[in-house]
């Protein structure tokens, strides 16, 4: 599994098939298993971006799991998550659109931004 001391936080669907570079790192390495596309799973925690069908869901629906995730990551402060492009992989964002949607967030000390995975 991926370092212990890390949470990968990863872009997923409603359904938990984690087939993207970002989503098959977080079942190699780090405890994601599939059909679990929400939430804490082993060292990984999955933030949907589509549904069960594979269409994008609302960017109000995003938030509303990302904002669970901000108070898992503040229920959680002794673990360090590191934050993937939620959005860029399985949603299509833009990089700019990504910061821009991270910018309506207050993100925990504990919650690190990687560039790339």
């Amino acid at each position: 599994m991926g370092h212990k001391k890390y949470i990968l936080v990863f872009e997923s669907d409603e359904c938990g098939y984690h087939n993207t570079k970002t989503g098959i790192l977080a079942k190699e390495k780090y405890g994601a298993k599939d059909l679990v596309g929400v939430g804490y799973c082993g060292q990984s925690y999955a933030i949907p971006t589509l549904d069960m069908f594979g269409d994008k869901i609302s960017i109000e629906e995003i938030k509303f799991y990302f904002n669970k995730f901000i108070d898992f990551a503040n229920r959680n402060k002794r673990r360090s998550f590191i934050l993937s492009k939620i959005g860029m992989e399985k949603y299509g964002m833009t990089e700019k659109e990504f910061f821009n949607f991270l910018s309506q967030f207050d993100l925990p000390k504990n919650v690190k931004l990687i560039n790339n995975v």
